[in-house]
């Protein structure tokens, strides 16, 4: 799964799993926004982290993803750290 949605302390606890075989940045980065704003209400101040597997795109030729700051606002609230893995 290329996002990675879970709460990290004990008991652990996986929140979601998006974007099933898409492993290109800017698709998985509106697919975390559009999560987090449907479920800004659900979660509750804790520590989460949301980790993007994703690939080096091959036709990319500069720009790119960017997360805006209504859902940096929102992980901040909710305490959740954003990794990105890049895989080959």
């Amino acid at each position: 799964m290329p996002i990675v949605i879970y709460r990290t302390k004990q008991p652990s606890e996986k929140l979601a799993c998006l974007c099933d075989d898409c492993w290109e940045l800017p698709a998985q980065v509106s697919e975390l926004e559009k999560w987090l704003d449907e479920n800004k209400n659900n979660i509750y101040p804790d520590e989460y982290i949301a980790d993007i597997g994703f690939t080096q795109r091959d036709d990319a030729c500069g720009g790119g993803a960017a997360l805006s700051p209504e859902s940096m606002g929102i992980m901040a609230k909710a305490g959740m750290s954003l990794f990105l893995s890049e895989y080959r």
